[in-house]
Formats: C-alpha cells, structure tokens, sequence
C-alpha cells in the first residue's frame, strides 16, 4: 500500500483554520458585523411575520342596505302596483362595522317631481309608512319580509332609509331626512 504524502496539518488543523477565517479574516471586523446585522434582520423580519399573521388588519367599516323583489332577486321590484294591494319584497341589512349596531329602517312614501332642465328631483310630499328597529353583531345579515302597500296615488316614490344609532326626530323631513340617513333606497313606482 502506497502511503500519501502528508501536509503536516491534521483534519482539527484545517476545520480550526477555516473557522477562524470565518470569524475574523485577518481581524476583520466588518465581516463580523455585517454577519450580526445578517442574523439581526432575519430575526426581525420572522417576527413582523409572526405578526401580520397572529393580529390581521380590520378591513373597511361598512354596512350593507338592499332591498329584493318577491322571488328575493334584484330584478323583480314593485314598480308598476294597484293602490291598496301587497306587494311582497325584502329589505336586507348587513353589518360589516366591527362592532354591534342598533339600526333603524324607515319606509316613507312620496310625491316628487323631475326637473329636466336642472337633472333634480323636488319632493312634493313625504309620508311615513314603516318604521323598524333591529341590533346586529358584527358580520350579521338579515333578510326582512316586507309587504310594499300605498294606498294614495298621487306618490311615486318608495324611499327605503337606514339609520346607525342615531334617528333625527319628526320635524326633519324631505331632503335633510335622506341626507341624515346612513344609507337609502328608492323605488319609482306607478299606479295601474
């Protein structure tokens, strides 16, 4: 057997030199240091992820308002009624505010008018025809039964509001009424 040729240094020798020139290459600090910030912001970066994955972000505070014809679709409303009849529908309410919420639901009727010229709508008249108080959690939904009835026809208009917490009191009404809403819907409607 042929014996090879030995430099002098043990297998400890060189696994000893090559930690030193990983530790400090000619006592060269610059290494080291960039090695901690390395380790540093490797740290830092697994704990922002640790984070966003324990505490996600609250997304945008809304809350939904619709309304449905009878087959509970968006497309089978009430438009054209007889006066005094029922006509079933739906009116649909969503929290998304992260919290509990007293809402409330008005249903008035009213007489407008279209000015061509000016694109705005005038109310004429304004009268109550549904109030109702509902308190949901956060991410509850319901789906309300409604029965539309207007028994004058001289209204065209079916204006559906929804009001969060607060409800302006009986002496605001036309315009200042919708606008304190938090949301509303409307219906043309038309006497057969």
């Amino acid at each position: 057997m042929k014996e090879e040729p030995t430099t002098g240094k043990s297998v400890n020798d060189s696994r000893d030199s090559s930690e030193l020139e990983f530790v400090a290459t000619g006592g060269d600090n610059v290494d080291l240091l960039l090695s901690i910030i390395l380790i540093f912001v490797i740290i830092l970066a697994i704990a922002t992820t640790i984070y966003v994955i324990a505490s996600p972000k609250e997304s945008e505070h809304f809350s939904e308002f619709y309304i449905l014809g009878e087959k509970q679709m968006a497309d089978d409303y009430p438009n054209q009624i007889i006066a005094g009849l029922e006509y079933p529908m739906f009116i649909g309410v969503g929290n998304h505010e992260y919290r509990n919420m007293n809402y409330t639901i008005e249903t008035w009727i009213m007489h407008t008018e279209f000015d061509n010229v000016t694109n705005t709508s005038t109310i004429l008249a304004m009268e109550p025809l549904d109030r109702q108080s509902l308190i949901l959690s956060h991410n509850e939904t319901v789906v309300i039964p409604y029965n539309l009835s207007v028994k004058d026809t001289v209204y065209n208009r079916v204006e559906f509001l929804l009001f969060n917490e607060t409800v302006p009191g009986p002496e605001v009404k036309g315009s200042d009424r919708i606008n304190a809403s938090y949301r509303d819907l409307n219906l043309w409607i038309t006497f057969s």
